[in-house]
């Protein structure tokens, strides 16, 4: 695919609920936050079919056993804009990225996930 493009969308597929708020149409915090290794995980969507990226999302939920609720649009400028960075990591699937360069600090992490949630765009799995 190459390397990452300013302007390039990326979504991130949401599996809890508790992730976003489908009354009010927004995207919480927690949907942004690092796992253990301090990496929030993405995919490139440009230039694939909708219907593509919401299967590829289930099949992603199948391999965790979880069901795939929604997904959280961006565009990796706003994840550039926060000091954070998104780099390819292809191991499993080739539209694969991830978000690094998060502080340990939780109270730092929350801020910036924040921010990537806060203008994020919330799509509901129909």
């Amino acid at each position: 695919m190459g390397p990452i493009q300013p302007g390039e969308p990326i979504t991130r597929y949401i599996f809890q609920k508790s992730f976003f708020n489908k009354e009010k149409m927004f995207v919480k915090t927690g949907a942004f936050m690092p796992n253990r290794d301090n990496k929030t995980s993405v995919f490139r969507i440009k230039n694939y079919p909708e219907n593509e990226i919401w299967t590829l999302g289930e099949k992603i939920g199948v391999m965790r056993n979880r069901s795939l609720k929604a997904r959280a649009d961006k565009i990796v400028d706003e994840i550039f804009k926060t000091g954070l960075k998104i780099i390819q990591e292809t191991s499993q699937y080739e539209r694969h990225a991830d978000i690094i360069g998060w502080p340990k600090e939780p109270e730092k992490q929350q801020l910036l996930a924040s921010a990537l949630a806060r203008d994020a765009y919330l799509r509901l799995l129909t």
